[in-house]
């Protein structure tokens, strides 16, 4: 032990500035494993995303699902933004409900913009709505992470119909577009005019695959509070926008190209087709459906709009994906509302229903602005009579 000491003194005396250099390495490394481990269990602040698995399982109907009874904190953002979340046992995000209803119901399908996981659970977009609704409605949330118009689609014909829905509700979102073509990990839907609603199902039912797990050096960074505040730091709290992609990977940009070219146009197509077959599926069973598009901050904001041109160049028009839905849903007789062109031509200022860094998912402002646009769409179209109507009995 002694003779330990003295080698580790002699070699402090030859080489001074590698001692002091392993020194203050050292007690770094100890300075932010004391930090994190504090941090992390005793003060709860996680990475970006932490947790996000434990609300996700495999389905071969979907290709993920929600994990019933799961219920955790979700940590959304860089700048600490956390909310409870809760998913009941049948597998959706939202309170505990029954097949059976006491009063009309609606049902709210879409991806994470769906969800509302943003803002704090009172506030998620099915119980204001149905306050605006005067108790009138209870709504159901089968939003769902991720998914595309496809798994929706399945979503409703095979889960939500059980609940029997009243009013549905398609809160589409701009990423669904790409979406809808990925084929790896879900089902998925390809054109074929023979087919019923011209589209036909692949990929289903799907296999489940071995998990990969993350390596133990990856995961020890990810947890590290302080490496995460100094990149903060250092690159600062902002919106996130993916300009450093090419523009036909880019999901959310891609659909704004004024010139389309063939696989945007087939994109376009499947979407149309898939919203058709939901109205379908919908009207012959006597529900009313309405198709609710969000909003996309930088088709919105200025600032951001030309970051896309200098990075893109001029070749977008920001308007083009709500003329086609409207044009669309005109001519195919489904009720359209666009979030997106009220926004614009209300001019209501996009920083104020969007948190500071995402371009897609409302805040609570946001998630005010959206039910009570849906709720005075459904009183001007007489939705909210009609559904207290009793139903007429078939005649013997």
């Amino acid at each position: 032990m002694q003779n330990e000491k003295k080698r580790a003194r002699g070699f402090a005396a030859r080489h001074p500035f590698l001692a002091n250099c392993t020194l203050v390495v050292s007690s770094f490394v100890v300075a932010i494993l004391v930090i994190d481990l504090v941090a992390y269990n005793l003060f709860d602040s996680r990475k970006l995303g932490t947790g996000a698995k434990q609300f996700f399982q495999f389905s071969r109907l979907l290709g993920w699902e929600h994990r019933p009874n799961a219920e955790g904190t979700w940590y959304a953002y860089k700048d600490g933004t956390r909310t409870h979340v809760k998913i009941n046992s049948y597998g959706f995000a939202d309170s505990d409900r029954s097949t059976e209803k006491s009063r009309p119901r609606i049902a709210l399908i879409g991806d994470s913009t769906t969800e509302f996981w943003e803002v704090a659970e009172n506030s998620r977009g099915q119980y204001v709505l149905e306050e605006m609704l005067d108790g009138d409605f209870e709504a159901l949330n089968f939003g769902l992470r991720g998914a595309g118009t496809d798994q929706e689609y399945i979503r409703l014909v095979e889960q939500v119909i059980d609940f029997a829905p009243d009013i549905v509700v398609y809160f589409f979102c701009i990423n669904d577009i790409a979406n809808n073509v990925f084929t790896g990990d879900k089902p998925y839907f390809v054109i074929d005019p023979d087919s019923p609603n011209g589209i036909r199902v692949q990929g289903y039912p799907l296999r489940s695959e071995p998990i990969e797990k993350d390596s133990w050096l990856r995961i020890m960074l990810e947890k590290s509070f302080t490496l995460r505040r100094v990149k903060y730091l250092v690159s600062g709290i902002k919106t996130h926008l993916r300009t450093q992609v090419p523009l036909d990977e880019h999901f959310e940009l891609r659909p704004f190209k004024r010139i389309y070219d063939a696989e945007d146009e087939r994109r376009i197509n499947l979407l149309e087709k898939l919203i058709s077959a939901m109205h379908q599926f919908t009207r012959e069973r006597g529900i009313e459906f309405l198709l609710v598009e969000g909003v996309y901050k930088p088709a919105l904001d200025t600032p951001l709009r030309q970051k896309v041109l200098d990075a893109y160049g001029d070749q977008f028009d920001f308007d083009k994906v709500s003329g086609l839905l409207s044009n669309f849903s005109k001519e195919a007789g489904i009720e359209f509302l666009s979030l997106q062109r009220l926004v614009r031509s209300g001019g209501i200022d996009i920083d104020q229903i969007l948190h500071v860094e995402d371009t897609m998912h409302l805040n609570r402002k946001g998630v005010e602005f959206f039910a009570s646009e849906i709720a005075g769409r459904i009183q001007d179209l007489g939705w909210q009579e009609r559904a207290w109507m009793p139903a007429k009995v078939p005649a013997e």
